[in-house]
């Protein structure tokens, strides 16, 4: 195949795997997180969340920093369930809820230091007067 016009090396990686699954009428069978994760209708970095929650399972074991693929035909499935979403709803909203609270929680301490450093240095300057 030419590099140039029409054929699929010219495509782009996504472009390339969607025009080929339009020219075999079907779906892919496998996705990738960022595919899952527009099935599912959630951002790509809530992906992880539901993979250790143990909502979304990849193909075979890869590795934590290996890129993962889900299969579509159990996401097929799996988005028609209510409750399956209701615990997918769950878990991204527990996870970020907590993330926002370590974050807020990590302020508060920083402002808790910085209110000590202030009295501190109070005292010391009216214990010097």
């Amino acid at each position: 195949m030419s590099q140039g016009g029409g054929g699929f090396s010219s495509l782009r990686g996504g472009e390339e795997q969607c025009q080929f699954s339009r020219l075999l009428g079907q779906l892919p069978a496998r996705l990738t997180a960022e595919q899952a994760a527009r099935v599912v209708n959630c951002q790509p970095h809530d992906v992880p969340i539901l993979v250790a929650a143990r909502l979304l399972k990849p193909l075979g074991n890869p590795a934590q920093n290996e890129v993962k693929f889900f299969a579509m035909s159990e996401l097929l499935e799996q988005v028609k369930d209510r409750a399956w979403l209701v615990k997918v709803t769950n878990a991204v909203n527990q996870h970020w809820h907590l993330q926002n609270a370590r974050k807020n929680l990590f302020v508060d301490r920083k402002e808790v230091i910085k209110y000590n450093d202030n009295m501190k240095s109070e005292i010391n300057h009216k214990s010097m007067a």
